[in-house]
């Protein structure tokens, strides 16, 4: 989905902002999307400790987007959130549901600098 793929590059772009913060090129992660594997595997393979996972879904008008911020080691979650915009202006949409990610997501990571890459 488009809009799937516009969320995701926008929230790693502003993500990748944060000093101290290490986060992988959408583009070097990219390939893992493709395959059905578990954020432990995933973790390994790119050698990171966190990885931020989203799933993106309409329903009749509405976008509901769930996200969670998972502990490569273990496979707990350290943070989740499910958003639900109005899907009438899907661009529009989208970029609220970025913004509300973002606001929830970056005080989360910029207090856990030390222990997520």
């Amino acid at each position: 989905m488009f809009i799937g793929s516009q969320i995701t590059s926008r929230v790693t772009n502003e993500l990748a902002k944060i000093p101290g913060l290490s986060v992988l090129a959408r583009s070097t992660v990219k390939y893992n999307q493709l395959r059905l594997a578990s954020p432990k595997l995933i973790g390994k393979d790119l050698q990171v400790d966190a990885v931020v996972v989203g799933e993106l879904y309409r329903h009749n008008p509405d976008l509901f987007l769930n996200v969670e911020l998972i502990d490569t080691a273990n496979g707990r979650q350290l943070w989740g959130v499910q958003l639900r915009q109005n899907g009438e202006s899907l661009v529009e949409s989208s970029e609220l549901l970025v913004r509300e990610v973002l606001r929830q997501l970056q005080p989360i990571l910029t207090s856990k600098q030390d222990r997520i890459a």
